[in-house]
C-alpha cells in the first residue's frame, strides 16, 4: 500500500463509527505495570525483566529534567519496564504481521522484550537509532508467528535513564503492523519531514532576501532575514538529519544547533527593528554581546547544561520582545506590529518546546518551534508586500503628481504659446504695416512727389502728369498684388504681373511671349519676398520700354536644377553695360537679388538685345 493509501485508510479508520465498532485491532496503552531496576555498569548486557512485583503506572510516564544535571549521574544507569499485554482480537488474521509503536520515548535505547513459554525473548533494541530517538517515533516489529484468537501476547518495554535522572515515556500502542504503520508515517512527518520541508522554504526565502541584499546594500533587514534563515536551517538539522555518532562530533553538532537559537533571535530581532525609524543601538549591541558570551560559555566539556542555555535566551527574547513590543505600540509601523505578533507567537512555540524538553509536559507532544519558521516567513512575505505595495502607492502619488504638474505646465505653456503666437502675429501685422508704409514710401510716394514738384514749377505736361500717374497707380497695384494668397506659386505671381503690366507693353508696341512650365512652390515666396520679385521684374520691362525700343518682349520661366529661372528677353538695341551711366537701374536690380538670396545675369550688347536672367533658389 502506498503512503497515500495509508494515510487515507488512517483518515477512515479514525472517523468511520463502523471501523470504531470492530475493524480496528490496535490497542492504546494508557497504563501499563512498572518496576524500576539498577545497573551497574553501562557495559553490562541487559538482563531480562525480573521477577520483582509490578506496580501500575500510568502512561505517559515521565521525570522531570533537572536545571542543572551532575556529570556523576554518568555513573550508574536505571531501567525501567513496562508491561503491556495484548489479546489476538478475533478476526485477525492469525499471521498477521504484529508491532508496537511508542509515538515519542526520552532517555536511554529502548528494548523490547516478548513473553514465552521459555521465557523473556528481546525482539527489538535501539542502540542503533539512539542519538535519533528523542525526536523519531519507534515502530518495533514483532517476530512473524501464527496466533490464535484470544491469545494473550506479553510484552515488556525497557527504557533505561540515568540513575535518578529524566526519562519520558508516552503512550503505547500494540496491533496489526499495518494500523500502526500508518501512524508512525503521519507522527514521523510531523516531526521531521515537515520540519525539512519548512527549513527548506525558510533557506529558500532567505536566499532570495539575501540575493535582494545584494542589490540594495542599504536595506539591512533584507541581510538580517538571510542571516534568520540560515539561523533556523541550523537550528532545525537535528530534527531530521542522521546525528554523527562519534562522541566528540555528536557534542559539537548539538552546540551548533543549539547555539544557533541565539543568533537565530539575534538575526531575527535586528530585522524587527529594520522596521521602526527609532534606533537603539546599545539594545543591539548588548544582544549580540549576549548571544556571543552564551556561544562561548556553552561550548563542550563547560558545565553549562542545555536546559539553562534555553532557559537564559527564553528570558532574553523575552526581554527584548517586550522592548520592540513597547515600540509597535507607541507609533510603530504595521509591518512591526505584524512582525511583534509573530514573535509572541514563536515564543509561545518555544517556551512550550523548553517544557518538552525539560520533561514538563507530556511527551505525547510534538516540538513546534520549528513550524515558527512559517511565522517568520509570514511576517517577512507580509514586510515585502507592504513595502512593494508602497513603493507602487508611492510610484502611483509621484506619476498623478507629475501628471498634473505636467497638466499644469502644459497649459502654462499653451497659455504662453498663445501669448507668443498673438504677439508673432501683432509683430507680424506691425512689420507688414511698416514694409507696405516703407514701399508706399519708395514707390507710390516718390512718384506723387515728382508729380507735386512738376506742377509747383508750372512746366508739368499732361503726358508727362499721366505717365507719372501710371507709374502710382502701377507700382499701388503691385504692392496690393503681393498681399494675394499665392500659395508660394511664381507662375500665379507672373501671371499677375502680366495682367497689370499688359496694356503699358501694348501701348508701346511690343509684342509679349508667354512661357511658363511646370514649377514647384517655393516655400520661402511670402508678401515681402513676392513683391521683390515683382519689382525685379517690373524693372527689367520698363527698362525695355523706356530705352530698348524692341518689338517683342519675351517673359519665361522653368526650373533648373535646384533653383526657378526666370528670363525676360527683348530684340531691341541693347546696351554697353560697361559704360559709366547705362546701368538703366540695374544696381536697384541686383539689390533686390541678393535681398532674395537670388543670383541675377544680365547679357547685353549693342544691336543685339537684352536677356536677364534671374535664378530663384528653392530653398531660402
Amino acid at each position: 500500500m502506498t503512503r497515500t493509501g495509508r494515510l487515507l485508510l488512517l483518515a477512515w479508520l479514525l472517523v468511520s463509527p463502523a471501523a470504531q465498532a470492530g475493524e480496528v485491532f490496535s490497542q492504546r496503552y494508557e497504563q501499563a505495570d512498572h518496576q524500576t531496576a539498577a545497573i551497574v555498569e553501562e557495559a553490562q548486557p541487559l538482563q531480562a525483566p525480573q521477577d520483582a512485583p509490578w506496580q501500575p503506572v500510568a502512561l505517559p510516564d515521565r521525570r522531570q529534567r533537572p536545571l542543572g544535571e551532575s556529570a556523576e549521574m554518568d555513573q550508574q544507569r536505571a531501567m525501567h519496564w513496562y508491561r503491556l499485554r495484548w489479546t489476538m482480537p478475533a478476526g485477525l488474521a492469525a499471521d498477521a504481521p504484529l508491532a508496537v509503536y511508542v509515538p515519542r520515548v526520552t532517555g536511554e535505547a529502548v528494548t523490547l522484550w516478548l513473553r514465552e513459554p521459555q521465557g523473556w525473548r528481546q525482539v527489538f533494541d535501539n542502540q542503533a537509532g539512539i542519538a535519533e530517538q528523542w525526536n523519531r517515533p519507534l515502530l518495533m516489529t514483532l517476530p512473524p508467528q501464527r496466533r490464535a484468537s484470544g491469545e494473550v501476547l506479553t510484552l515488556a518495554l525497557g527504557l533505561p535513564s540515568r540513575y535518578g535522572g529524566f526519562y519520558a515515556l508516552s503512550t503505547v500502542w500494540a496491533g496489526p503492523e499495518e494500523e500502526l504503520r500508518d501512524r508512525h508515517g503521519l507522527r514521523s512527518a510531523l516531526q521531521q519531514t515537515v520540519p525539512a520541508a519548512v527549513s527548506l522554504a525558510m533557506l529558500a526565502m532567505g536566499l532570495l532576501s539575501f540575493v535582494v541584499w545584494l542589490g540594495r546594500r542599504a536595506e539591512r533587514a533584507y541581510l538580517y532575514f538571510a542571516c534568520a534563515a540560515a539561523g533556523w536551517t541550523l537550528r532545525n538539522l537535528h530534527f531530521f538529519v542522521i546525528l554523527p555518532s562519534g562522541d566528540l562530533a555528536y557534542a559539537w553538532f548539538w552546540w551548533m544547533t543549539s547555539a544557533s537559537v541565539a543568533w537565530l533571535m539575534l538575526a531575527t530581532y535586528l530585522f524587527a527593528f529594520r522596521f521602526d525609524a527609532r534606533r537603539l543601538p546599545r539594545v543591539e549591541r548588548g544582544l549580540a554581546l549576549f548571544v556571543l558570551a552564551g556561544s562561548l560559555l556553552t561550548v563542550p566539556g563547560l558545565p553549562v547544561s542545555l536546559l539553562v542555555q534555553h532557559a537564559v535566551t527564553l528570558v532574553a527574547a523575552l526581554t527584548v520582545t517586550g522592548v520592540l513590543t513597547a515600540l509597535a505600540v507607541r507609533g510603530g509601523r504595521r509591518e512591526l506590529r505584524v512582525i511583534v505578533v509573530a514573535l509572541w507567537i514563536g515564543l509561545g512555540l518555544a517556551v512550550h518546546d523548553w517544557l518538552l524538553v525539560g520533561v514538563r509536559i507530556s511527551p505525547e507532544s510534538i516540538y513546534l518551534l520549528p513550524y515558527g519558521a512559517l511565522l517568520m516567513i509570514g511576517s517577512f512575505l507580509y514586510a515585502a508586500l507592504r513595502r512593494f505595495t508602497g513603493a507602487i502607492e508611492q510610484a502611483e502619488s509621484a506619476s498623478a503628481l507629475l501628471s498634473a504638474r505636467l497638466a499644469e505646465r502644459e497649459a502654462e505653456l499653451a497659455a504662453r504659446h498663445e501669448q507668443l503666437r498673438t504677439v508673432e502675429r501683432e509683430q507680424a501685422l506691425l512689420l507688414e504695416r511698416q514694409r507696405l508704409m516703407r514701399d508706399m514710401h519708395d514707390g507710390v510716394g516718390s512718384t506723387l512727389i515728382a508729380m507735386l514738384r512738376l506742377a509747383e514749377s508750372g512746366t508739368a505736361s499732361a503726358p508727362a502728369m499721366a505717365e507719372l500717374l501710371r507709374s502710382a497707380i502701377e507700382d499701388l497695384r503691385l504692392t496690393i498684388d503681393s498681399l494675394e494668397p499665392l500659395e508660394h506659386d511664381l507662375a500665379t505671381l507672373l501671371a499677375t504681373l502680366r495682367t497689370r503690366v499688359g496694356h503699358r507693353l501694348h501701348s508701346a508696341g511690343l509684342n509679349l511671349e508667354w512661357a511658363m512650365a511646370d514649377m514647384p512652390p517655393l516655400p520661402w515666396l511670402e508678401p515681402a519676398q513676392a513683391l521683390q520679385v515683382l519689382r525685379l521684374i517690373q524693372e527689367a520691362m520698363t527698362n525695355v520700354i523706356k530705352h530698348a525700343r524692341a518689338r517683342t518682349l519675351s517673359l519665361s520661366a522653368r526650373q533648373e536644377g535646384s533653383a526657378l529661372e526666370v528670363r525676360i528677353e527683348d530684340d531691341g538695341c541693347g546696351f554697353d553695360a560697361t559704360l559709366p551711366g547705362s546701368g538703366h537701374g540695374l544696381a536697384s536690380m541686383r539689390q533686390r537679388a541678393q535681398v532674395l538670396g537670388a543670383t541675377l545675369r544680365i547679357d547685353t550688347t549693342p544691336g543685339r538685345g537684352t536677356l536677364v536672367v534671374l535664378r530663384l533658389p528653392l530653398r531660402a
